[in-house]
């Protein structure tokens, strides 16, 4: 995402030219099994997509760095996007689809009319490009503790930390996350690591959800600051989470950075076998405090 800018039209020239030439020169593309050749209508669609998504964004960083615009943008990972706008028919079965552009047949392309010509920005690129399969936050905790969940990687181990704050409070979740965390990773748990992300997640919510994370009250009513949203809302600024834009910009980080930990940590202590097995202090800077908002 770095380099010289070359705009729309030169860029989508460029990004056919070399696909196609790829497609073409690859040992992996002409293996008999394959066959693949290049498709007009699918590299239009992913050029299109991405570009939409890289002019609605609203945090500089996602036009600048690759992890920060996957972060922000995760719908991009869904390989059946087209899906959306595309009947399978249509997209892969048309032979007309790979020699030329064709329109979609089941709903427009987002458009992306310069904002010379619309009042404002574009709208956020949740609102055109469709995440696919989603589960509520109570469902994740489901499938994780029924060990259902279909995959696991460092973005979930975030949303379990987010949910777990969210339904328990800081002093609960911790002690149920290093127990659940233990059980699932044996061997491989990291006592140090693992406190440091729970604390490093409880920082980026305790600006906006102090009361909830802290608050031991078990009446919502009585607790002095707003509900968690679920956590794709707020990871995609959906309706009424939108104006957590702090937590959830800190979310993102946490979510790409996953050797944040190494801001604070020299690497010979990190991975030293003490803080394995118990918790030790950083040996570069402190970890963040909380503080209630005043």
């Amino acid at each position: 995402m770095e380099g010289r800018p070359t705009g729309r039209r030169e860029g989508f020239r460029l990004i056919f030219a070399r696909i196609e030439a790829f497609i073409k020169n690859s040992e992996l593309t002409k293996r008999a099994d394959r066959q693949t050749t290049f498709h007009q209508t699918m590299t239009y669609f992913w050029a299109h997509m991405i570009h939409y998504a890289l002019e609605a964004a609203r945090d500089p960083r996602a036009k600048t760095d690759f992890k920060f615009f996957l972060a922000f943008n995760p719908q991009l990972c869904n390989s059946g996007m087209f899906l959306h706008f595309y009947a399978k028919e249509r997209m892969l079965n048309d032979p007309k689809a790979r020699t030329e552009v064709v329109l979609p047949d089941r709903k427009p392309l987002p458009s992306l009319i310069s904002s010379i010509e619309r009042e404002g920005p574009l709208p956020p690129a949740h609102e055109h490009l469709p995440v696919g399969d989603s589960v509520s936050d109570s469902l994740f905790l489901q499938l994780f503790e029924g060990n259902r969940l279909p995959s696991w990687g460092h973005a979930a181990f975030i949303r379990l930390i987010y949910c777990r704050l969210k339904t328990q409070g800081r002093r609960k979740a911790t002690d149920s996350l290093f127990a659940s965390l233990k059980n699932l990773q044996k061997g491989a748990f990291h006592e140090t690591k693992t406190y440091f992300w729970i604390q490093m997640v409880t920082h980026a919510l305790a600006t906006d959800f102090h009361a909830c994370i802290f608050d031991s009250s078990s009446d919502k009513e009585e607790k002095a600051g707003p509900e968690m949203p679920e956590f794709e809302d707020l990871m995609q600024g959906k309706g009424g989470a939108g104006r957590f834009s702090y937590a959830a910009s800190k979310l993102r980080e946490l979510t790409v950075d996953t050797q944040f930990f190494h801001a604070f940590y020299s690497k010979k202590l990190i991975e030293s076998k003490e803080a394995e097995e118990s918790f030790v202090l950083p040996d570069k800077k402190p970890l963040p405090s909380f503080a209630a908002p005043r």
